[in-house]
């Protein structure tokens, strides 16, 4: 085996790897222990995608915050989402916005950012309707 292999498996790898993982004891499966699972949520990328559009969210793990940008597909700038003004203009990114707080908004409003996932859809929910 060379230095560059990966596949190398060392006494200190299983080691550490124990503190995350555990053995399904029915199946021999290798799974993540479940008091992990909430924090590797939190740190994970989600998007919605549009037929132009679509919103993203990065969480940054340095601050709690999870940062939301939109795109203009195929490419364009992006542009950040900071707070509920932002919302409300496009009505592709409305429809995408709450695609994304349906499916991940427990998940995205654990952050400590402005956003929020349950504000928006307060907002939306006393507005008057046209």
């Amino acid at each position: 085996m060379t230095a560059g292999n990966f596949a190398v498996i060392n006494a200190k790898s299983l080691t550490d790897a124990m503190n995350y993982y555990v053995v399904d004891p029915e199946t021999d499966r290798i799974r993540m222990k479940e008091e992990f699972l909430p924090s590797l949520m939190r740190n994970r990328q989600f998007a919605a995608v549009g037929w132009s559009k679509m919103i993203a969210s990065f969480p940054s793990p340095e601050t709690g915050d999870i940062h939301f940008l939109a795109f203009e597909l195929p490419r364009s700038e992006p542009l950040t989402l900071d707070g509920n003004e932002d919302l409300g203009q496009d009505v592709e990114m409305n429809d995408l916005w709450k695609q994304l707080c349906g499916r991940f908004g427990d998940i995205l409003d654990a952050g400590s950012q402005p956003l929020k996932c349950a504000s928006t859809q307060l907002a939306a929910a006393s507005e008057p309707r046209r």
